[in-house]
Protein backbone atom coordinates (compact mmCIF):
# COMPACT_ATOMS: atom_id res chain seq x y z
CA UNK A 1 0.00 0.00 0.00
CA UNK A 2 1.50 3.73 -0.92
CA UNK A 3 2.07 6.04 2.11
CA UNK A 4 -0.01 8.95 2.50
CA UNK A 5 2.51 11.31 1.92
CA UNK A 6 3.03 10.18 -2.14
CA UNK A 7 0.76 13.06 -3.55
CA UNK A 8 0.26 13.74 -7.07
CA UNK A 9 2.77 13.17 -10.08
CA UNK A 10 5.39 12.23 -7.40
CA UNK A 11 6.73 8.95 -6.97
CA UNK A 12 8.58 6.64 -4.20
CA UNK A 13 11.85 7.90 -4.93
CA UNK A 14 11.58 11.01 -6.16
CA UNK A 15 12.93 12.74 -3.54
CA UNK A 16 15.95 10.63 -2.47
CA UNK A 17 18.76 12.85 -3.91
CA UNK A 18 19.08 15.75 -6.02
CA UNK A 19 19.37 14.25 -9.41
CA UNK A 20 15.98 12.55 -8.73
CA UNK A 21 14.53 15.68 -7.78
CA UNK A 22 15.53 17.42 -11.36
CA UNK A 23 14.25 14.96 -13.60
CA UNK A 24 11.00 14.91 -11.66
CA UNK A 25 10.79 18.81 -12.26
CA UNK A 26 12.09 17.94 -15.94
CA UNK A 27 9.12 15.39 -16.02
CA UNK A 28 6.92 17.98 -14.66
CA UNK A 29 7.56 20.44 -17.10
CA UNK A 30 7.38 18.18 -20.35
CA UNK A 31 4.14 16.58 -19.15
CA UNK A 32 2.20 19.66 -19.34
CA UNK A 33 3.62 20.51 -23.45
CA UNK A 34 0.25 18.85 -25.33
CA UNK A 35 1.81 17.73 -28.45
CA UNK A 36 -0.91 14.97 -30.22
CA UNK A 37 -2.76 12.78 -28.83
CA UNK A 38 -5.70 10.06 -29.49
CA UNK A 39 -9.51 11.29 -28.61
CA UNK A 40 -13.28 10.45 -29.45
CA UNK A 41 -15.87 12.82 -30.94
CA UNK A 42 -17.86 13.45 -28.03
CA UNK A 43 -21.13 11.61 -28.41
CA UNK A 44 -23.31 14.14 -27.54
CA UNK A 45 -22.13 16.27 -30.05
CA UNK A 46 -24.44 17.19 -32.64
CA UNK A 47 -23.02 16.69 -36.20
CA UNK A 48 -23.49 19.58 -39.14
CA UNK A 49 -25.80 18.64 -41.65
CA UNK A 50 -25.58 19.64 -45.11
CA UNK A 51 -23.25 21.86 -47.30
CA UNK A 52 -21.71 24.63 -44.79
CA UNK A 53 -18.37 26.26 -43.40
CA UNK A 54 -15.74 24.18 -41.63
CA UNK A 55 -16.59 23.79 -37.54
CA UNK A 56 -15.79 22.92 -34.45
CA UNK A 57 -16.29 19.74 -33.05
CA UNK A 58 -16.23 18.39 -29.33
CA UNK A 59 -13.77 15.50 -28.36
CA UNK A 60 -12.44 13.49 -25.47
CA UNK A 61 -8.77 12.45 -24.96
CA UNK A 62 -8.86 8.45 -24.59
CA UNK A 63 -5.45 8.40 -23.19
CA UNK A 64 -5.98 9.17 -19.06
CA UNK A 65 -3.80 11.03 -16.75
CA UNK A 66 -1.57 8.78 -14.25
CA UNK A 67 -0.94 10.07 -10.64
CA UNK A 68 1.82 8.99 -8.35
CA UNK A 69 0.14 6.44 -7.31
CA UNK A 70 -0.41 4.56 -10.24
CA UNK A 71 -4.17 5.69 -10.54
CA UNK A 72 -5.74 6.65 -13.82
CA UNK A 73 -7.64 10.00 -14.00
CA UNK A 74 -10.05 10.09 -17.34
CA UNK A 75 -9.97 13.22 -19.12
CA UNK A 76 -12.40 15.86 -19.72
CA UNK A 77 -14.10 17.29 -23.00
CA UNK A 78 -12.18 19.80 -24.62
CA UNK A 79 -14.93 21.75 -26.38
CA UNK A 80 -14.63 23.92 -29.64
CA UNK A 81 -12.00 22.55 -31.52
CA UNK A 82 -11.74 23.15 -34.91
CA UNK A 83 -11.50 20.45 -37.22
CA UNK A 84 -10.10 19.95 -40.81
CA UNK A 85 -11.59 19.45 -44.36
CA UNK A 86 -10.02 18.93 -47.58
CA UNK A 87 -10.84 22.35 -48.84
CA UNK A 88 -9.14 24.95 -51.25
CA UNK A 89 -11.26 28.21 -51.73
CA UNK A 90 -14.62 27.19 -52.21
CA UNK A 91 -13.93 23.73 -53.18
CA UNK A 92 -14.00 20.67 -50.68
CA UNK A 93 -14.34 16.75 -50.00
CA UNK A 94 -16.61 17.06 -47.28
CA UNK A 95 -16.79 14.33 -44.59
CA UNK A 96 -17.28 16.39 -41.10
CA UNK A 97 -16.75 14.02 -38.19
CA UNK A 98 -19.38 11.99 -36.60
CA UNK A 99 -20.39 11.51 -32.77
CA UNK A 100 -18.06 8.21 -31.20
CA UNK A 101 -15.87 8.99 -34.16
CA UNK A 102 -11.83 7.90 -32.75
CA UNK A 103 -8.91 10.47 -34.42
CA UNK A 104 -6.34 12.55 -33.50
CA UNK A 105 -5.36 16.22 -32.32
CA UNK A 106 -2.26 18.20 -32.91
CA UNK A 107 -2.05 21.33 -30.84
CA UNK A 108 -0.51 24.51 -31.43
CA UNK A 109 2.37 25.57 -29.78
CA UNK A 110 0.57 29.26 -28.64
CA UNK A 111 -3.12 30.42 -27.44
CA UNK A 112 -4.92 30.25 -31.26
CA UNK A 113 -8.18 31.71 -29.23
CA UNK A 114 -8.73 34.92 -31.31
CA UNK A 115 -7.68 33.74 -34.86
CA UNK A 116 -10.12 30.85 -34.09
CA UNK A 117 -12.67 33.95 -33.60
CA UNK A 118 -11.93 35.80 -36.45
CA UNK A 119 -10.53 34.06 -39.31
CA UNK A 120 -7.97 36.42 -39.65
CA UNK A 121 -4.19 36.87 -38.54
CA UNK A 122 -3.94 37.69 -34.57
CA UNK A 123 -1.74 37.48 -31.39
CA UNK A 124 -1.79 35.14 -29.06
CA UNK A 125 -4.52 35.63 -26.27
CA UNK A 126 -2.38 34.53 -23.37
CA UNK A 127 0.90 33.24 -22.73
CA UNK A 128 -0.10 29.61 -22.71
CA UNK A 129 1.94 27.22 -24.70
CA UNK A 130 1.06 23.71 -26.23
CA UNK A 131 -2.18 23.51 -24.18
CA UNK A 132 -5.37 21.33 -25.30
CA UNK A 133 -7.32 24.44 -25.30
CA UNK A 134 -5.47 24.86 -28.60
CA UNK A 135 -5.95 21.63 -30.37
CA UNK A 136 -6.70 21.24 -33.94
CA UNK A 137 -8.80 17.65 -34.83
CA UNK A 138 -7.29 16.09 -37.61
CA UNK A 139 -9.57 13.10 -37.49
CA UNK A 140 -10.41 9.89 -39.50
CA UNK A 141 -9.04 6.93 -37.30
CA UNK A 142 -12.24 4.65 -36.85
CA UNK A 143 -10.77 0.97 -36.47
CA UNK A 144 -13.09 -1.83 -36.64
CA UNK A 145 -15.26 0.20 -38.76
CA UNK A 146 -15.61 -0.55 -42.32
CA UNK A 147 -17.20 1.97 -44.41
CA UNK A 148 -20.48 1.54 -46.04
CA UNK A 149 -20.62 5.52 -47.91
CA UNK A 150 -16.83 5.40 -49.67
CA UNK A 151 -14.88 6.87 -52.57
CA UNK A 152 -12.65 4.11 -53.52
CA UNK A 153 -9.71 4.88 -55.30
CA UNK A 154 -7.17 1.97 -57.27
CA UNK A 155 -5.18 1.71 -59.95
CA UNK A 156 -8.10 -0.25 -62.01
CA UNK A 157 -11.13 1.86 -60.59
CA UNK A 158 -13.48 4.68 -59.23
CA UNK A 159 -15.79 3.37 -57.14
CA UNK A 160 -18.59 5.68 -55.23
CA UNK A 161 -20.50 3.82 -53.40
CA UNK A 162 -23.49 4.67 -51.19
CA UNK A 163 -26.30 2.31 -49.49
CA UNK A 164 -29.39 4.95 -50.63
CA UNK A 165 -28.33 7.37 -53.27
CA UNK A 166 -25.22 9.32 -55.07
CA UNK A 167 -26.22 12.37 -56.25
CA UNK A 168 -24.52 14.11 -59.21
CA UNK A 169 -25.25 18.10 -59.65
CA UNK A 170 -23.77 20.99 -61.72
CA UNK A 171 -25.01 24.14 -60.64
CA UNK A 172 -25.44 27.26 -62.46
CA UNK A 173 -26.68 25.44 -65.37
CA UNK A 174 -23.84 23.98 -66.71
CA UNK A 175 -23.26 20.67 -68.27
CA UNK A 176 -21.67 17.60 -66.76
CA UNK A 177 -19.82 16.16 -69.67
CA UNK A 178 -18.48 12.22 -69.29
CA UNK A 179 -15.65 11.85 -71.66
CA UNK A 180 -15.20 8.24 -72.17
CA UNK A 181 -15.14 5.44 -75.35
CA UNK A 182 -17.67 3.37 -73.75
CA UNK A 183 -19.80 3.47 -70.59
CA UNK A 184 -21.73 0.69 -69.03
CA UNK A 185 -24.83 0.56 -66.55
CA UNK A 186 -25.71 -2.00 -64.75
CA UNK A 187 -29.27 -1.81 -63.95
CA UNK A 188 -32.38 0.59 -64.98
CA UNK A 189 -31.85 4.39 -66.29
CA UNK A 190 -34.57 6.56 -65.55
CA UNK A 191 -34.02 10.18 -67.51
CA UNK A 192 -35.90 12.94 -66.23
CA UNK A 193 -35.51 15.43 -69.34
CA UNK A 194 -34.72 15.21 -73.05
CA UNK A 195 -32.00 13.02 -73.93
CA UNK A 196 -30.12 14.08 -77.35
CA UNK A 197 -27.67 11.33 -79.52
CA UNK A 198 -25.65 12.32 -81.95
CA UNK A 199 -24.76 8.78 -82.80
CA UNK A 200 -26.01 5.45 -83.17
CA UNK A 201 -28.96 3.79 -80.25
CA UNK A 202 -28.10 0.17 -80.51
CA UNK A 203 -31.06 -1.80 -78.90
CA UNK A 204 -30.58 -5.27 -78.17
CA UNK A 205 -33.58 -6.35 -76.65
CA UNK A 206 -37.17 -4.92 -76.43
CA UNK A 207 -37.90 -1.47 -76.28
CA UNK A 208 -41.08 -0.10 -74.93
CA UNK A 209 -42.10 3.24 -75.92
CA UNK A 210 -44.88 4.86 -73.78
CA UNK A 211 -44.97 7.85 -76.29
CA UNK A 212 -44.78 9.38 -79.75
CA UNK A 213 -41.55 8.68 -82.46
CA UNK A 214 -41.08 12.20 -84.33
CA UNK A 215 -38.11 13.10 -86.18
CA UNK A 216 -36.40 16.36 -84.56
CA UNK A 217 -36.76 18.30 -87.76
CA UNK A 218 -40.48 18.91 -87.97
CA UNK A 219 -41.09 15.49 -89.74
CA UNK A 220 -38.90 16.21 -92.56
CA UNK A 221 -36.04 13.93 -91.92
CA UNK A 222 -37.61 10.64 -92.29
CA UNK A 223 -37.08 8.17 -89.81
CA UNK A 224 -35.42 4.81 -90.96
CA UNK A 225 -36.18 1.94 -89.64
CA UNK A 226 -33.93 -1.32 -91.54
CA UNK A 227 -35.38 -4.30 -89.42
CA UNK A 228 -38.44 -5.89 -89.31
CA UNK A 229 -41.21 -4.87 -87.47
CA UNK A 230 -43.96 -6.69 -85.50
CA UNK A 231 -46.69 -5.38 -84.12
CA UNK A 232 -48.87 -7.02 -81.64
CA UNK A 233 -51.53 -4.27 -81.80
CA UNK A 234 -53.35 -1.77 -84.10
CA UNK A 235 -51.14 0.55 -86.51
CA UNK A 236 -52.60 3.44 -86.57
CA UNK A 237 -51.19 6.15 -90.03
CA UNK A 238 -52.17 9.28 -90.03
CA UNK A 239 -50.17 10.02 -93.29
CA UNK A 240 -49.09 7.27 -96.14
CA UNK A 241 -47.59 4.33 -95.26
CA UNK A 242 -45.26 3.64 -98.28
CA UNK A 243 -42.61 0.48 -98.37
CA UNK A 244 -41.49 -2.20 -101.24
CA UNK A 245 -43.97 -4.49 -99.76
CA UNK A 246 -46.16 -4.91 -96.46
CA UNK A 247 -46.53 -8.65 -95.57
CA UNK A 248 -49.51 -10.02 -92.76
CA UNK A 249 -48.89 -13.59 -91.83
CA UNK A 250 -48.08 -15.77 -94.85
CA UNK A 251 -48.92 -12.96 -97.66
CA UNK A 252 -47.00 -10.24 -98.82
CA UNK A 253 -48.96 -6.91 -100.17
CA UNK A 254 -47.02 -6.69 -103.25
CA UNK A 255 -46.50 -10.05 -104.53
CA UNK A 256 -50.02 -11.62 -103.66
CA UNK A 257 -52.23 -12.79 -106.61
CA UNK A 258 -56.05 -13.66 -107.03
CA UNK A 259 -58.22 -15.83 -108.96
CA UNK A 260 -59.87 -13.70 -111.91
CA UNK A 261 -63.67 -12.93 -111.65
CA UNK A 262 -65.44 -16.03 -113.51
CA UNK A 263 -61.86 -17.27 -114.68
CA UNK A 264 -59.42 -20.35 -113.19
CA UNK A 265 -56.53 -17.66 -113.89
CA UNK A 266 -55.16 -15.69 -111.27
CA UNK A 267 -54.47 -11.95 -111.35
CA UNK A 268 -51.43 -10.13 -111.73
CA UNK A 269 -50.06 -8.65 -108.82
CA UNK A 270 -50.69 -5.53 -107.34
CA UNK A 271 -48.93 -2.21 -108.11
CA UNK A 272 -46.68 -1.66 -105.20
CA UNK A 273 -46.51 2.44 -105.98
Amino acid sequence: MMPADVYGQQEMASDNNQQNQLAFVIKRALSKLKTSTLVTVDPNWVAPTGVAPVGFVNVIPMVGQVDGSGKVWPATTIFGVPYLRIQGGANAVIVDPQPNDIGFICTADSDISSAKATGAAAGPASKRKFDLSDAIYVGGWNMNITPTSYVHVTQNSIDVVNPTQVNLQVSGGASAVLTQPGMKINGTLEVTGDTKLDSTLEVTAAMEIGGTISSVSGGSTPITISVPIVAQSSITAMGAVSGSDFQSGSFGFNGHTHLAQGSNSTTTAPNGG
